[in-house]
Formats: C-alpha cells, sequence, structure tokens
C-alpha cells in the first residue's frame, strides 16, 4: 500500500483496543481471532468535526478520501 501512495501509511501490527484501532468494526473479528484489516484515514486526528454537530458534508476532505480510496485500490490490484 506505501508503493507510489499519495498519503502518509503506516503499518501497525498490534490492535490496541483501547485506542482508535479498538473502536472500528475489525475488532468484533479480532476478539474471536478471525483476522481483519483496518484501513484508518485518521479522520480523528484530522478533522475537529468527526462525529460532532458540526460534522457535516462541508467539513469532509473529498481530496483526501478519493487518496485513501486510490490507495486502497491500487494496493488491493496488486495483491
Amino acid at each position: 500500500m506505501k508503493t507510489n501512495a499519495e498519503i502518509d501509511v503506516q503499518i501497525i501490527d498490534h490492535p490496541i483496543v483501547e485506542s482508535l484501532a479498538g473502536m472500528s468494526d475489525q475488532r468484533s473479528y479480532w476478539e474471536f481471532d478471525i483476522p481483519a484489516l483496518m484501513i484508518n484515514d485518521t479522520s480523528f486526528l484530522r478533522n475537529p468535526h468527526y462525529h460532532q454537530m458540526s460534522d457535516d458534508i462541508d467539513t469532509l476532505s473529498f481530496e483526501h478520501m478519493q487518496r485513501v480510496v486510490t490507495c486502497t485500490y491500487n494496493s488491493l490490484i496488486n495483491l
């Protein structure tokens, strides 16, 4: 995923349940020892409106979303 990425890609191989990694959908799989992958665009850290009343279409970064989706797509088709 890091190859030719237009975003900063970090790999973390440790499900820290108390952190952001524990707050997403893959946690349910981890609890049953089922491998799961989380791709997170760090919205908690980048967008002060995330999950707030002000979290609406005007506060979204579609450019960043496009980069994350493109990076994810490129990594999947090159598996």
